[in-house]
């Protein structure tokens, strides 16, 4: 059985909708603000034809879908208007994909550069710490060297000392290193 706008049924009794560019005309991109828009008013729901309750369907309720897919009489669906539309927007979701890989893709590049420097700066730091730590294991040596004589001439000059103002100054010179002493340690 064939129509005159090109669509047909076949010897199984299956319906197929014409659509070949040559029984078409005034022919435009969907855009899509108007397949989103489609999209948002289809509402799949789960039902049984009155003629058949034993079996359940999904789909769509054809007065209730937008414009855009609806037919003429609100009775039937054309199942390519929707698979259109949900082409559509599958087609700008992938666009969208595919931005947002590369952005991450991008992203992920400059966070191993900034990997790159952090460690960078990392080991300068671990290496000035260890200059740090051995200059002043060195400062320590070499002032501790002279220090610990100072501290042993005094004593000495302590116990052979016997005038209070000279023993004041000498413990005072001890009480002193001493100090340094402990500072260093």
């Amino acid at each position: 059985l064939d129509m005159r706008n090109g669509a047909e049924c076949d010897a199984t009794g299956h319906w197929n909708d014409a659509s070949s560019r040559e029984l078409k005309e005034n022919i435009k991109n969907l855009t899509i603000d108007e397949a989103f828009e489609t999209l948002t008013g289809l509402e799949p729901v789960k039902f049984n034809y009155k003629t058949d309750k034993s079996k359940e369907y999904a789909g769509f309720i054809a007065e209730d879908v937008p414009e855009l897919v609806a037919t003429k009489s609100r009775k039937t669906l054309g199942s390519l208007d929707i698979l259109a539309v949900l082409t559509k927007v599958v087609k700008e979701q992938q666009k969208t994909i595919s931005a947002l890989n590369q952005r991450i893709a991008q992203l992920e590049k400059k966070l191993q550069k900034s990997f790159d420097v952090v460690l960078s700066l990392k080991d300068k730091a671990e290496a000035a710490n260890r200059l740090k730590s051995q200059f002043l294991a060195n400062m320590s040596h070499d002032i501790r060297t002279p220090l610990n004589a100072i501290m042993g001439f005094t004593d000495l000059l302590i116990r052979q000392e016997r005038r209070d103002t000279s023993l004041r100054y000498l413990s005072k010179i001890k009480d002193s290193g001493e100090v340094l002493l402990n500072l260093i340690n």
